[in-house]
């Protein structure tokens, strides 16, 4: 059985302050003005289970396929194989950026990929 640790306790009362500070905007979002990478990933897996697979691919190209990369690492881990688990998460976020960076050079601007013009960057300095 594992111990809770300090840091176990810390991520917690850090994901709080995140939570009580932003409420449950991504604080990438709300402090930049630009989606991050994994922005909309939960209207995109909600959607998916909804069976709206256009509307979850709107959302994110890349995130539809996260329960695949999640069961590879479920059974890498069962078999004890913490290298190719280490492995499909690597590849899984490394898509991830990738598309992010896609976006941002060719759809940024168009819904759902849009700036915010509410964020803290244009409030301090515009």
């Amino acid at each position: 059985m594992r111990h809770h640790t300090h840091k176990d306790f810390l991520v917690v009362i850090c994901f709080l302050v995140a939570i009580l500070t932003f409420g449950w905007y991504c604080p990438f979002y709300y402090i930049t003005g630009v989606p991050c990478p994994g922005c909309f990933a939960t209207r995109s897996l909600l959607s998916l289970f909804q069976f709206d697979i256009s509307k979850a691919f709107y959302y994110s190209a890349v995130i539809p396929f996260l329960p695949l990369f999640g069961a590879a690492m479920i059974i890498f881990y069962i078999k004890d194989n913490k290298k190719a688990c280490r492995i499909v998460f690597y590849i899984f976020a490394t898509i991830l950026v990738g598309y992010w960076i896609y976006r941002l050079i060719f759809c940024f601007g168009t819904e759902p990929f849009v700036y915010n013009y509410n964020s803290l960057f244009i409030m301090m300095f515009f």
